[in-house]
Parts: structure tokens; C-alpha cells; sequence
């Protein structure tokens, strides 16, 4: 039995493979080059889950040094100044500055909408530029200041995230 299923498994994945497997935001193929997932999970919550989360980097490997992007789908409602609120407590733990914490949480709240589930949020990083912010293929916002992109982002993906687990996940180091 297990030969006929690994006979059957090989030529249905080919097949399906296209419509399966992870499909890159058009906003990401733009951004990034020669772009693919690198990872991607679910942040839940208790029992809630909240979003699923993807990381893509040119070919699949993440580098903070090149271009990159976080794409998130949320699962539930949650208000924009929320999603400000809680990445300022997140980055804070990180060691960022009080004063740079509170200059970027005027701009998250002013770009973060609040979304409903199905909602997509994308943030592309540029090296030594600035994060930008879509709400699915629509810009709603960068921050130009070139310390952000790495301070953001390392709530998922910097070594002192407060999920781990979430973090070795998108950066390829645990299926």
C-alpha cells in the first residue's frame, strides 16, 4: 500500500503543485527578486488565532541584508491603532529606544487600518531604505527611517523574538 500511495503522491503533487503550494503576493514579486517563501505560520493567541503569517526572500533564503517581505492574513478584527500598540510593546522588548518607539507609533497608527478577517497586510524591507506598507496591492504607507524595517521586523524574525517557535518557522528552520 505504501508503494501505491508514494506511486499516486509524486504525479498528484505535479499536477496540483500550482494551486497548492503558497502563491506570492503580486506586491512581493515586485519588491523582491527572484522571490519565494521562505516560511510561513500561524500566530495564535490563547486559543484564537489571530493571523498566518509568510516571510519571502529572493530565492528562498532570508537575508536582512536584501530585500524581503512579511505578508499577514488576519483571522479576526482587530483596530489598526491595536496593531501599532502591540508592535511598539514588541519592539520595545527588542531594546528599542523610548524615543524612536514613539515616533514610529505615530506613523504605525496613522498606516496600520483596522482589518477584518481575509484582510491582507504586506511589509516590504529594503535594505538601508524604507518599509512599505500595502493593505493587498494597495501602498498605505512607508516609513522612511532605515533603522525601522529591522526593528519591526525582528518581532517575528530577530533572534529575542518573543516566539521562537514562530520565528524558526518562517526562517526555514523548523517545518
Amino acid at each position: 500500500m505504501t508503494t501505491i500511495s508514494h506511486k499516486i503522491a509524486l504525479p498528484l503533487a505535479l499536477v496540483l503543485g500550482p494551486w497548492v503550494s503558497a502563491s506570492v503576493p503580486e506586491v512581493v514579486k515586485g519588491s523582491v527578486p527572484v522571490v519565494e517563501q521562505v516560511g510561513a505560520s500561524r500566530f495564535s493567541v490563547f486559543v484564537w488565532d489571530v493571523y498566518d503569517i509568510s516571510l519571502y526572500a529572493p530565492e528562498g533564503r532570508f537575508d536582512p541584508k536584501t530585500p524581503y517581505a512579511l505578508h499577514l492574513e488576519y483571522l479576526r478584527n482587530i483596530r489598526g491603532d491595536m496593531i501599532a500598540e502591540k508592535s511598539v510593546d514588541e519592539m520595545r522588548k527588542q531594546g528599542v529606544s523610548e524615543v524612536k518607539l514613539a515616533a514610529w507609533f505615530v506613523q504605525m497608527k496613522e498606516i496600520f487600518p483596522d482589518v477584518d478577517r481575509g484582510t491582507e497586510l504586506i511589509g516590504v524591507f529594503n535594505p538601508d531604505g524604507p518599509t512599505e506598507f500595502y493593505n493587498g496591492s494597495e501602498l498605505i504607507g512607508q516609513v522612511v527611517d532605515p533603522e525601522f524595517g529591522p526593528a519591526f521586523s525582528a518581532i517575528w524574525l530577530g533572534e529575542q523574538s518573543s516566539r521562537p517557535s514562530l520565528r524558526e518557522k518562517l526562517i526555514g528552520m523548523k517545518g
